[in-house]
């Protein structure tokens, strides 16, 4: 475990990942991350994305945003006509003014997901429609990896161990409490997410009836 501070630092600039490439069909992706900046939804847009879908919370916060403005202090032509400034924004507007659609759970990285939540969850993440998506929580370890984990294992046809494994590649653990997630996928019956889905009425495309 990574003392605080580093460990932050670390999961920040490791946790940007793709979940899902669909078969290689690019409008059929899922990404996953931390905390998306609003630069960070900016390149997500241009990779064509589509829905945010954040676990953690609905995102009304106020964040830092450089934008390009006309200088004021040079009336003539060139790139000196333009200088950055930063402003403040509200994260959850800035992501409707790109229209890009937004859901949000309030899951905890210190919990075991419970059924509610994997029914909000897989309910946006296995509908094309939405597509690409990109999922995230703050650090984009603990609860994006549980999820991320169910989805590999359930709909990727992955072992527990694999997922496990990209859950530790993405910093899983880095933060103290967060161990339970782990412990979840240990514990994890295969078929569970399937069978709450069905009880719930969320439809599961096609190209999953095959797997197990």
């Amino acid at each position: 475990m990574l003392e605080k501070g580093r460990e932050w630092n670390w999961v920040f600039k490791r946790n940007r990942g793709q979940l899902d490439e669909a078969g290689g069909d690019l409008d059929l992706r899922i990404y996953r991350s931390r905390q998306p900046r609003p630069k960070d939804v900016l390149r997500f847009k241009d990779k064509g994305v589509k829905t945010i879908l954040s676990l953690n919370g609905d995102q009304d916060k106020t964040m830092k945003h450089w934008v390009r403005v006309k200088n004021p202090r040079w009336p003539g032509r060139g790139e000196q006509r333009y200088v950055q400034e930063q402003r403040e924004v509200n994260l959850r507007q800035f992501i409707a003014d790109q229209g890009i659609e937004h859901h949000y759970l309030r899951m905890s990285s210190k919990r075991a997901p419970s059924e509610a939540d994997i029914v909000a969850a897989f309910q946006i993440l296995l509908d094309d429609s939405k597509k690409p998506i990109l999922l995230h929580c703050t650090g984009g370890a603990d609860r994006t990896g549980v999820i991320g984990a169910l989805y590999r294992i359930e709909f990727m046809g992955w072992s527990k161990e694999d997922a496990k494994r990209e859950m530790r590649r993405f910093m899983w653990g880095a933060t103290r409490g967060t161990e339970i997630q782990g412990a979840y996928i240990d514990l994890y019956q295969p078929g569970t997410v399937r069978r709450i889905l069905r009880q719930a009425g969320v439809p599961i495309p096609a190209r999953y009836a095959a797997r197990p």
